[in-house]
């Protein structure tokens, strides 16, 4: 069995316990240093992506906004004002003049 007086004075075992130490501590340090880092950086691309995503989403609102107010001009300049007290007449004729759509 090992002696652990004789063993605790070499300097061999000295070295060993310092170098782990120094290991230890720089690993645990840059734990803490680059947890900071790397939530920075992942804020930083989510927000990159979350800002790009919100501008597809605003483009493709607009484009939908801006085809069906294209067809409510083009429906007010030819809308027929006699259909109005005809619900079932409107309905067909908006059924002929319009295709059906997808949301």
């Amino acid at each position: 069995m090992i002696d652990l007086r004789k063993a605790s004075k070499s300097i061999i075992t000295r070295l060993i316990l310092f170098g782990l130490a120094i290991a230890l501590v720089t690993a645990t340090g840059r734990y803490f240093m680059m947890t900071d880092f790397l939530r920075e950086d992942l804020a930083k691309v989510v927000s990159i992506q979350q800002e790009a995503l919100a501008t597809y989403v605003a483009h493709d609102i607009e484009l939908k906004i801006s085809g069906r107010l294209q067809t409510l001009n083009r429906l007010a300049e030819i809308f027929p004002l006699e259909l109005i007290k005809k619900p079932n007449e409107l309905r067909i004729w908006l059924e002929r003049l319009l295709p059906p759509t997808e949301n």
